[in-house]
């Protein structure tokens, strides 16, 4: 009987020594699962906008821009850059492509 009593008593004070531990790790996938979230939302705002510009660009121009950068200064203030910190892609035909595969003309 006094096994079983040192026993539980040994259960009992990890379970406190870990919860912090373990409440502080899944806080921090929650936020880490927030974060990616906003992250999807953020480009998928930046390709849809960057189509738009390449758009208005297109009735300026004539013709569709061959990358983002060249929309910098005429329609763009600046060249947004997807979650991973690259250019979004094009093939010259005003839809644009983020590299995770999220597509303008998706939305």
């Amino acid at each position: 009987m006094n096994k079983s009593i040192v026993f539980g008593a040994l259960i009992i004070g990890v379970s406190v020594v870990a919860s912090p531990f373990i409440f502080d790790y899944i806080k921090q996938a929650e936020r880490k699962e927030k974060f990616e979230k906003m992250a999807i939302q953020k480009e998928i705002s930046d390709v849809i906008a960057v189509a738009n510009a390449a758009n208005i660009y297109k009735e300026r121009t004539d013709r569709c821009p061959q990358s983002a950068s060249e929309l910098v200064g005429v329609t763009i203030k600046r060249e947004p850059k997807d979650r991973l910190g690259l250019a979004y892609k094009t093939n010259g035909d005003c839809i644009f492509k983020s590299f995770k595969g999220i597509s303008s003309s998706d939305y």
